[in-house]
């Protein structure tokens, strides 16, 4: 994977190697068996999965919840229109076949219109939908724009986007990223908001969820202690519990990530992995705490031992996995995450890891669980 980074990258580093899952594929998947998850989301270009395709699709959003800034009737419109500009804006078509009725009624003729064979094709063309949760913002009604305003996407919706309310943040910020206000109450409520609009039986899951921190110069064994990343994961289970509890069928959750990636502008200066990569020691991989907790908790809610044997197994039905891996992470960064899951439910295409949502106030048959899932870029 080659990148053209050269003066975009906070600490100047390049996608040439990352941390080199491409030729560590076998180490990584012991780490996977090691932490006990059943399914694992990675890049993998299309031509290797659409020829061979025998399960299910769907599509995974950036997923931002948006709270009204006041409870005035203005900022609670604005908050609506934030969502239906963000998540409505590719979720409208998948359910529908059109956009969002007010994105069209802003937007006008900038809008692409969808033919009727176009519709058809479209709408209802998706066996499930990821969310990549992470935070949310507040929203406040912008009136209107001076006359003459430049036309984008960031003023078509006529929203003031912002982190903080009154001097007070919506959550705490994050250590080593510029967007991410810690905020799981979000989750919960993006759930709802999906369930409500967009269908009750909409199959979901948390495609990507996870939390930063900047790399430190600090001794390894502060490095490994990441317990607010732990009750991160937690506090965000958590709201998941509620959901499913309010009828929101979700299936299953990747934490972000498995391992420390490349992050986007941040490079390798923010760290959102279970395991600790090494770069000055031939980038070896160490579990943090959060990767022993993670384990220690999908073996005490769901039966890991009926799920691991046959999960590469199941994956070798569909590709082989050296002929996979070399194309792994061939699609880079920033495009839609997608995956693709066969029938039994195991993850074979995207850009992340999976593991079980665990329900813990309902009994249910092992076959019905749903997944506890961790992932991995590149």
């Amino acid at each position: 994977m080659q990148c053209d980074c050269e003066g975009k990258i906070a600490d100047n580093s390049t996608l040439d190697v990352s941390i080199d899952s491409y030729k560590r594929y076998k180490e990584d998947a012991l780490v996977l068996r090691d932490v006990g998850v059943d399914a694992y989301r990675f890049s993998i270009p299309w031509t290797r999965i659409l020829p061979k395709q025998g399960g299910v699709i769907g599509m995974s959003n950036v997923a931002q919840y948006y709270e009204p800034y006041s409870y005035t009737l203005a900022d609670r419109m604005a908050a609506r229109r934030a969502m239906e500009f963000d998540l409505g804006w590719f979720m409208e078509p998948l359910v529908r076949g059109q956009y969002p009725p007010i994105m069209q009624k802003l937007v006008k003729d900038r809008l692409p219109v969808f033919t009727e064979e176009d519709k058809k094709l479209i709408k209802g063309s998706f066996d499930f939908i990821g969310l990549n949760y992470y935070t949310s913002r507040y929203s406040k009604n912008i009136p209107t724009y001076p006359r003459g305003a430049p036309l984008s996407l960031f003023t078509d919706p006529r929203v003031n986007i912002t982190a903080e309310k009154n001097g007070v943040l919506i959550g705490p910020k994050a250590e080593g990223s510029g967007y991410l206000y810690i905020y799981p109450r979000g989750l919960y409520k993006m759930l709802n908001f999906v369930k409500k609009h967009y269908g009750e039986d909409i199959a979901i899951y948390i495609s990507e969820n996870g939390l930063s921190k900047k790399r430190n110069i600090i001794p390894i064994n502060q490095v490994l202690n990441d317990q607010h990343r732990i009750e991160y994961v937690q506090k965000h289970l958590q709201q998941i519990s509620k959901a499913i509890d309010n009828g929101v069928n979700v299936k299953g959750y990747f934490y972000w990530s498995l391992f420390d990636d490349f992050e986007w502008g941040e490079g390798y200066e923010t760290e959102f992995g279970l395991y600790y990569i090494d770069f000055n020691d031939n980038l070896k991989r160490i579990p943090r705490k959060s990767a022993r907790w993670y384990h220690d908790f999908i073996k005490v809610n769901v039966s890991v031992e009926s799920y691991w044997p046959s999960l590469f197994a199941k994956i070798l039905e569909k590709v082989n996995v050296d002929d996979l891996i070399t194309n792994v992470g061939s699609d880079g960064p920033g495009g839609a995450t997608i995956a693709v899951v066969t029938s039994s439910g195991t993850a074979v295409g995207g850009s992340a890891a999976a593991a079980p949502v665990v329900e813990e106030k309902k009994e249910e048959s092992d076959g019905d669980k749903p997944s506890s899932i961790s992932h991995s870029h590149y």
